[in-house]
């Protein structure tokens, strides 16, 4: 599950970088100040914060995986035991 959460960060990554080259391209093309501009910067930093979120959200999900793998291993059954006398 891990996985998928590095995954998820590595397209988030991506998408910010993407909307970064698109506000350029946007700057470039009909100057600085543009509402659409304006906008994406708004998204990246969303982008940005849900990151960190979910950057910060990753080491729970281990400690669960943990627990839960323990509360498994307690649950199975031991064998027989025979008493000693």
């Amino acid at each position: 599950m891990t996985g998928d959460f590095a995954v998820c960060l590595q397209l988030m990554g991506q998408m910010q970088e993407e909307a970064i080259a698109f506000g350029n391209a946007i700057e470039a093309k009909i100057g600085e100040g543009s509402e659409s501009v304006s906008c994406l910067e708004k998204y990246c930093e969303a982008l940005f914060h849900s990151y960190r979120a979910l950057e910060q959200a990753i080491p729970l999900q281990e400690e669960a995986k943990e627990k839960k793998d323990l509360q498994k291993v307690s649950q199975q059954p031991c064998g027989k035991i025979y008493r000693i006398s």
